[in-house]
């Protein structure tokens, strides 16, 4: 069964944009560190479609990847590595992967002053 969330973060381990408990998280609430980035689970997305006679379903989550920074110019570094690679990306159990805005949104600082980036990723698999 697809997991969006992990298998996104896990592609993020893999490009060696971090490490999953360390810096790289699944959560739905920022981490501790400063520099990290968090995948959020699936949310929203398109309706599914029925195929095939409607034996089979396509599915099109939706999952939020933030990216936040001590540093701008770290952390818009991390968003564009992030960004390459998820555009496209060959996911195994994905047919598609796709980043929905061509740059990652510039999202300002937090009350701790680190700055925040996000991209939001649609992937799409057969169920």
């Amino acid at each position: 069964m697809a997991d969006p969330a992990l298998d996104i973060a896990t592609r993020l381990q893999n490009n060696g944009l971090g490490t999953i408990g360390v810096d790289l998280f699944v959560s739905q609430v920022a981490p501790d560190p400063p520099d990290a980035i968090f995948v959020v689970p699936p949310y929203g997305g398109l309706p599914a479609q029925r195929v095939l006679g409607g034996a089979t379903e396509i599915r099109f989550p939706t999952v939020q990847v933030r990216v936040r920074r001590t540093s701008y110019a770290t952390g818009y570094t991390a968003a564009k590595n992030a960004y390459a690679a998820l555009q496209g990306a060959n996911i195994s159990g994905y047919m598609f992967c796709e980043v929905l805005q061509s740059e990652p949104i510039y999202l300002g600082t937090d009350e701790n002053g680190w700055h925040s980036w996000s991209l939001n990723v649609r992937l799409t698999y057969q169920a």
